[in-house]
């Protein structure tokens, strides 16, 4: 998930569906991406999830090479073929 704090539908976006993979039972990560660096408003999403699996990118180095393009938020990427929803 690609979330920006200049974008509070990409954050809430992104609670929202982790909060929905809880309450599935589906034992899914979801990576979050922030446009930023890493703050602790990006943070606070964690707060806002219980039983969910989130996890947040604080590699500035990555951050800055490859989300220099502008990307249209918000934004899921979805890695696998394993996720499948009731």
């Amino acid at each position: 998930s690609f979330t920006s704090d200049d974008c509070p539908v990409s954050m809430v976006a992104t609670v929202t569906m982790v909060r929905q993979l809880a309450a599935w039972k589906k034992d899914i990560v979801v990576i979050v991406a922030p446009l930023q660096k890493l703050s602790e408003k990006h943070l606070a999403m964690r707060r806002m999830v219980s039983g969910g699996n989130m996890f947040f990118i604080s590699d500035e180095k990555w951050r800055k090479e490859i989300l220099a393009e502008k990307i249209k938020l918000p934004l899921f990427i979805r890695l696998g073929n394993d996720f499948k929803v009731p």
